[in-house]
């Protein structure tokens, strides 16, 4: 019974790795997931990328650390390397940001919204260009609680 529950678990962590290598995929064609570690059966049979791995990028000027869940391991690797990098390729929607995004409405759980970190964080330690500090104002990301991603003109509180 146990066994059941273990390769159950193994499948849905598969799959939310699954979902996470789309996504960085899309926030950039310079990033890509790196695997650790060998293959096991559950793997083989499912296709699915299950165990330890690794954001990626040969723009990084820090290395990220592999994770089981791979969602963890592109949050801290997109704090780390991506805020503010000039070498930054999007290539398309949905991307890392709905990654950011829920860690920050986890962690703001009065907020109705959750901004996008580089825009928050970076503008409050000072970080961002003066171009995107000129222009803040004009348009935010934002995750609705109902998980929609969605731009607006003003922030929202």
């Amino acid at each position: 019974m146990s066994r059941d529950r273990d390769i159950e678990h193994a499948i849905r962590d598969g799959e939310r790795n699954r979902d996470a290598k789309r996504l960085i995929h899309n926030w950039c064609r310079h990033a890509s997931v790196q695997k650790f570690g060998g293959t096991g059966l559950i793997e083989m049979e499912t296709g699915l990328p299950i165990g330890h791995h690794a954001m990626v990028c040969d723009f990084a000027p820090a290395s990220g650390m592999a994770t089981w869940l791979l969602e963890e391991s592109a949050v801290r690797f997109h704090d780390a390397n991506c805020v503010g990098c000039p070498h930054r390729v999007p290539v398309g929607l949905p991307n890392l940001a709905i990654l950011v995004a829920q860690r920050d409405t986890d962690h703001a759980p009065d907020s109705n919204y959750a901004h996008l970190s580089c825009d928050r964080y970076s503008y409050q330690a000072g970080r961002l260009p003066d171009s995107r500090r000129r222009n803040r104002h004009r348009g935010h990301f934002m995750l609705s609680r109902a998980g929609h991603f969605m731009v607006s003109s003003t922030r929202g509180t």
